[in-house]
């Protein structure tokens, strides 16, 4: 029967059934598939047949004439593949990756990845982590993946959890503070029986920080009265045979507790107390979920909670370690293996092991203070790997192993943001190197200007004549021109990026491999005198690491020249170099000894500072700012920038990003800031992003300026709705300038009157009850101000902790950084043209695709920071994506779901736009649909007419509406853009619900356009017709077209042009509505001829 059966099946177990089986499952491809013809053979002869066809060698002549296409296209198609598995199947859980392989396998149309540009699994795992698309870790089995979900709504969702956590679990929340002590106020006043506190509640000092957060206790007889009554053992907020203490935070493990549906849930000892009758503990708690629900629970319905890595414990020692009991610590680390936590007591420069269950998460009720303490925190960093050091060489295999090796460890570094910040940091490596003539001569090869440590390749290294290096640092003097031409006229590679500022001081080191960082931790300590560093580096170091300091110079020659003074003074022994107020150096004949010198002097650094008694700062109280103040405050204080800089009028806008920090909102929130944020930058070089110090903004709260009880949203549509907040916000902005301007004259005339002033705007606010803000043209440089900030903080409180001073570079060092060529050169350097809208925030609804997607990318080119808005999750992940994807720029552009038929929704992202980038300039006005009536307007289903009206007339308006409040609180004109289709101009038959719609919003256009001109708010229409978008369904498409005897290609270029019109085409008219600044009430068509529907 040849293996079939009567009905031409195969019969099970025969070599045909076998093979239909494998094809079925698709698991034959793994052997006799060929990819570029995507056939399937049956057998090896049959596969052997394929590759002697023609067919096949035609394809194979066509990959040989261009390979790269090929394995480009097939790569991205293993790769989407692979990864739409990942994230469908698995989503965001951690995974073998092989599994995931295997499962891929199974599909039958899948690339093999031996056609791919990966050889392996391996590889390809590492170019996904390369590409920031998984996360990976490395096991026994192999390397287990995790999905990293970028959808918006994802993100927003995790962003909002986080929030949720932080107010179950941050115990620095002010609020939460605020309702434990006003609920022990009320205990005190309301009952004898006397709650246990902790010690700083009772002292005097401490009371003088309650009445700083405005919390006022009874009299401090009374309370002394009652301290007097507490049994022996409790005084100190410890009772004896227990180890419950107020403000501990506990984990309920009784369903028997409160309502009984408590267990598992955190809380907040407030009080314990003993029973006379039973002798035992009970403990009144404050529920973490819930801080206004309040329970009592016996001792043994609870245990002890382990607080994250830097955060404050209590030592309870239930049955050990009795003479720490009481004690107060910071959690540095878990001994998994041991079950034990290790903690650094309070007081104490050595960590302590300790088991776990005699260590709890602690919040000093009564401290009137941050909890969990500002400060530098000790980071676990990267190990140096020999694979992975070995792996950078095949990656490089053009460059020499020890610059390979390089980049390896320089990347080590520059991924560390506690290390080095955006372009922070330098590192080299000395080689033998040929000249295009054969002679082999010393290099250095060093960081250039442009390139990143955390991304650092091979050709960001450029080679330098070392033996020349090394003569010009016997010269007695040279100015920075003279040092940038000596390292450019002998570098091996004229086109190479300029070398270092610091290229000299790594000439003078001896070793082949050096490192600079600019580590929080070592910047805490530096910023102080000589001496003092001295003293605290040797403790810090405990003889661990031989160093020396070398006092503050300009980097470059004069640094240079200050390193090789005490280099020689100090021996050739020397571990690592101190730059006071700048950063470290260490070296090594290999790359792993200096990256492991450099990484142990910083962790001792940091367990130094660690083990120090922290002071945290003394907060006053804070009034959470509603949405709607929030924009507003926002929409004035970016205005106020542009008043200030002359770009009222249409000139080039400011961006304003919040940065949702709580270390530096607690910071802001402060009574500390007003003196500590003025001293100066923790590092010179910081000033050309942050300016010298910040701009703090006290009061800013709605009360003041609307009433506490009227809406900020609901103010009249003036400028004069705003005069209050305008007026202080102008006030404190003159007060900043006019300290800029005696900072740059006096300083100017110290070094000859020789320069010309910068803007004196500041790039950093502190606001009080709000957090950080940085301001700048565009969205990067915002980011980045902000990140140094969110260092700046930890280190400046650490750095004052230390030793009680905190002396960064004077004003005068600061000025010379500020106005010195070499550090303006580094914001130039890749700098690109400002484009038309540089400085300016779009927001365009219906965004993430179609017109919408190609209108946000023509903006985000033109200069403009760009926030989509669409109904579906992800088309607006998928057009941030495309726009951050065309513009090489993810800082420019946001996105945030919303149905525009929804005015709560609607302001909502007009909200998240806010607080990405202060306020709003453009509104592209493009989120519609399609709704028909047949055979006429009269027969409409009235839910079909609502449904057309509410989105392609009221969200329209709505949107409108949201945009003009916000440019109006600005006062720097705006433009509202539509999309109105040639629907109001010419309308269609069976499209009644949608031209009536339509032809509304046109007439809503020009409502804004003779309302809001007089305060420069532009409005404008674009008319287009026949673009191919997802309003259009294609079936309906192909049915018009037939009618009118066309295919539908043809019906798309039935116009005068006979040309199709492409969203490309209406997006370049709305930017040109967007600049168009003396056009308004215009309609701008794009219909490639069709005189039916022109306007006049």
């Amino acid at each position: 029967m040849g293996g079939k059966s009567k009905q031409g099946k195969a019969l099970p177990g025969s070599a045909k059934a076998v093979a239909n089986k494998m094809k079925a499952r698709g698991l034959g491809k793994l052997r006799f598939y060929c990819q570029m013809c995507e056939k399937q053979c049956r057998d090896e002869n049959g596969f052997k047949c394929h590759c002697m066809s023609e067919a096949h060698i035609r394809k194979m002549q066509l990959f040989a004439s261009n390979q790269n296409k090929f394995l480009d296209e097939f790569s991205s198609r293993f790769e989407k593949g692979y990864v739409d598995l990942l994230s469908r199947r698995h989503q965001s859980k951690f995974v073998d990756a092989n599994a995931v392989y295997n499962e891929y396998i199974q599909e039958r149309e899948h690339v093999h990845m031996n056609a791919t540009r990966w050889a392996t699994l391996t590889q390809f795992v590492k170019y996904l982590v390369e590409e920031s698309i998984v996360r990976a870790e490395e096991t026994e089995r192999g390397f287990r993946i995790q999905w990293i979900n970028r959808d918006p709504t994802h993100v927003q969702r995790q962003l909002d959890l986080e929030k949720v956590k932080k107010r179950k679990f941050d115990l620095d929340d002010e609020d939460r503070r605020r309702k434990l002590l006003e609920m022990q106020q009320k205990a005190l006043a309301s009952t004898d029986q006397v709650p246990v506190v902790a010690p700083s509640q009772l002292d005097e000092s401490s009371r003088a920080q309650l009445g700083k957060v405005r919390v006022s206790l009874q009299d401090a007889s009374a309370l002394r009265k009652r301290r007097r009554r507490l049994p022996q053992g409790e005084a100190n907020g410890l009772i004896d045979g227990s180890w419950l203490v107020p403000g501990l935070v506990v984990k309920i493990i009784s369903s028997k507790v409160g309502n009984g549906n408590l267990k598992k849930c955190k809380a907040i000892v407030v009080r314990a107390t003993r029973s006379e009758s039973s002798g035992k503990v009970k403990a009144e708690l404050q529920l973490m979920d819930d801080p206004d629900e309040v329970v009592w629970a016996k001792e043994s319905h609870l245990e002890t909670v382990l607080p994250d890595v830097g955060g404050p414990v209590l030592i309870v020692s239930k049955k050990s370690d009795m003479a720490l009991r009481g004690q107060r610590g910071i959690m540095k680390g878990l001994l998994e293996d041991q079950f034990k936590a290790r903690v650094c007591v309070q007081g104490s420069s050595t960590d302590v092991a300790l088991d776990y269950e005699n260590v709890c998460r602690y919040f000093d009720l009564g401290s009137g203070v941050s909890q969990g303490p500002v400060h530098v925190k000790e980071v676990a960093y990267p190990v140096y790997d020999e694979a992975e050091a070995k792996a950078y060489c095949e990656r490089f295999p053009e460059a020499p192993a020890e610059l390979a090796i390089r980049c390896y460890t320089s990347n080590l570094i520059g991924r560390e943001a506690s290390l080095v910040l955006h372009g922070g940091g330098n590192t080299s490596v000395k080689l033998k190197s040929k000249t295009r003539v054969g002679d082999e001569v010393d290099v250095l090869c060093v960081k250039g200007s442009g390139y990143n440590l955390d991304s650092i390749i091979p050709k960001g290294f450029p080679q330098v004549d070392l033996v020349h290096l090394r003569r010009l640092l016997e010269l007695d003097s040279m100015t920075d021109p003279e040092m940038v031409n000596e390292f450019r006229t002998h570098m091996l590679d004229a086109s190479s990026p300029n070398p270092s500022v610091e290229t000299l001081l790594h000439a003078l080191l001896p070793a082949r491999f050096v490192d600079h960082s600019h580590a929080d931790a070592i910047v805490a300590l530096a910023d102080h005198s000589v001496e003092e560093a001295t003293r605290l580096f040797t403790e810090a170091f405990g003889g661990e690491l031989k160093f020396a300091v070398v006092p503050y110079h300009i980097p470059g020659f004069p640094l240079a020249g200050a390193a090789r003074k005490v280099l020689a003074e100090a021996g050739d022994d020397l571990d690592c170099l101190i730059l006071l107020k700048h950063g470290l150096f260490t070296w090594g004949e290999e790359a792993r000894d200096s990256y492991e010198k450099h990484i142990k002097a910083v962790n001792l650094a940091e367990r130094y500072l660690a083990s120090r008694e922290h002071n945290a700062l003394t907060l006053r109280p804070r009034k959470e700012p509603s949405a709607a103040f929030f924009d507003r405050a926002t929409s004035v204080l970016r205005g106020v920038f542009a008043e200030f800089s002359g770009d009222v009028d249409g000139g080039a806008g400011w961006i304003l990003a919040y940065r949702d920090s709580p270390e530096v909102a607690a910071f802001a929130q402060s009574e500390e800031c007003d003196k500590l944020s003025q001293i100066g930058c923790i590092t010179p070089d910081h000033v050309i992003r942050t300016k010298q110090v910040p701009l703090v903004i006290r009061g800013l709260e709605q009360g003041r300026f609307y009433g506490e009880g009227e809406d900020p949203a609901g103010v009249a549509e003036t400028p004069e709705g705003d005069k209050a907040l305008r007026t202080y916000l102008r006030e404190q902005m003159q007060a900043y300038v006019d300290r800029y301007h005696e900072y740059f004259r006096s300083n100017n005339e110290r070094v000859g009157g020789t320069k010309q002033e910068l803007d004196p705007l500041p790039r950093v606010l502190l606001v009080e009850h709000f957090g950080l803000f940085t301001v700048a043209r565009d969205a990067k440089s915002c980011s980045i101000a902000a990140d140094i900030y969110e260092h700046t903080v930890p280190t400046l409180v650490s750095s004052l902790e230390s030793s009680g001073t905190f002396e960064p570079v004077n004003t005068e060092e600061i000025f010379d950084v500020e106005y010195w060529s070499l550090e303006q050169a580094k914001l130039k350097l890749g700098a690109k043209a400002a484009g038309a809208l540089h400085g300016k925030v779009a927001l365009i609804t219906g965004g993430g695709s179609g017109i919408g997607l190609q209108t946000a990318v023509h903006f985000a080119k033109a200069g403009a920071s760009v926030f989509i808005v669409d109904l579906l999750p992800e088309r607006v992940s998928e057009g941030v994506a495309a726009v951050a994807q065309a513009t090489k720029n993810k800082f420019a552009v946001a996105g945030a779901i919303a149905d525009v038929s929804d005015p709560a929704q609607v302001e909502e992202a007009f909200h998240k736009l806010c607080v990405a980038f202060g306020g709003v300039d453009i509104v592209v006005s493009n989120a519609g649909i399609v709704v028909q009536a047949a055979p006429g307007l009269a027969s409409v289903d009235p839910a079909a007419l609502k449904k057309s009206m509410d989105i392609n007339f009221y969200g329209h308006h709505w949107v409108s509406s949201a945009g003009v409040r916000r440019m109006v609180a600005q006062g720097t004109g705006g433009a509202l853009l539509y999309n109105i289709s040639k629907a109001p101009l010419n309308p269609g038959p069976k499209l009644g619900p949608y031209c009536v719609a339509k032809a509304a919003a046109l007439g809503l256009m020009r409502q804004y356009c003779v309302e809001y001109g007089d305060r420069g708010i532009r409005s404008n229409a674009v008319n287009a017709d026949r673009v191919r978008t997802n309003l259009f369904d294609i079936a309906l498409v192909e049915k018009r077209a037939q009618a009118r005897g066309l295919t539908a290609e043809q019906y798309f270029k039935s116009n005068l042009l006979s040309v199709e019109v492409s969203a490309d085409d209406v997006a370049q008219a709305f930017l040109s509505l967007a600049t168009a600044r003396s056009t308004t009430g215009s309609i701008y068509t794009v219909d490639g001829g069709n005189i039916a529907a022109a306007p006049r």
